[in-house]
C-alpha cells in the first residue's frame, strides 16, 4: 500500500495522469481488462509471490497487456543455481523476512527461459548479487 501510495504521489509531483501512468495494487488476475494496451509495465519484486505453477499465466497475461512495442520490467530476487550455504542462509532469511510464502529461490535461468517461452524478448539482464538490500 505505502509503495503504491508514493508512487501516486511522484505521478502528481510530475503532473503525470491516471491516463498517462496509472498504477494498480491488485492480484494480477485482477487486473481490469482494458481495450487499450499499455506501453510498458512493470512488476517490481512481486513475481515471487506467483509461485511456479501460475508464472505462464502471470507472463501471458502481461505480455496480452502490452502493445506490440511495449516494454516489460520484472525485478526478481533469487538465487544462483546450485547450492551453497550462504545461499541456503540467505534463502532462509528471505523466506522469513521478506517473502513469507513466496519463493524467490528460483535462479535467473529460469525465469529468462520462462520469459522467452511467454514471447517476450529479453533485452537486458542485471544481477545484483545477494547483498542487494
Amino acid at each position: 500500500k505505502e509503495g503504491a501510495a508514493w508512487c501516486r504521489e511522484q505521478n502528481a509531483k510530475e503532473k503525470l495522469k491516471p491516463e498517462q501512468c496509472d498504477i494498480l495494487q491488485c492480484d494480477y488476475r485482477e487486473i481490469p481488462q482494458s481495450k487499450e494496451a499499455f506501453d510498458a509495465i512493470s512488476a517490481v519484486e512481486m513475481a515471487e509471490h506467483v509461485g511456479l505453477a501460475n508464472f505462464q499465466l502471470f507472463l501471458g497475461s502481461v505480455f496480452n497487456m502490452l502493445k506490440d512495442d511495449g516494454l516489460f520490467f520484472m525485478q526478481v530476487a533469487g538465487l544462483r543455481k546450485g547450492s551453497n550455504w550462504q545461499d541456503v542462509q540467505w534463502g532462509l532469511f528471505m523466506s522469513k523476512y521478506i517473502f513469507p510464502g513466496a519463493d524467490a529461490s528460483t535462479p535467473l535461468y529460469w525465469y529468462t527461459k520462462e520469459l522467452e517461452k511467454a514471447g517476450f524478448e529479453v533485452h537486458s539482464v542485471e544481477n545484483i548479487g545477494r547483498h542487494y538490500s
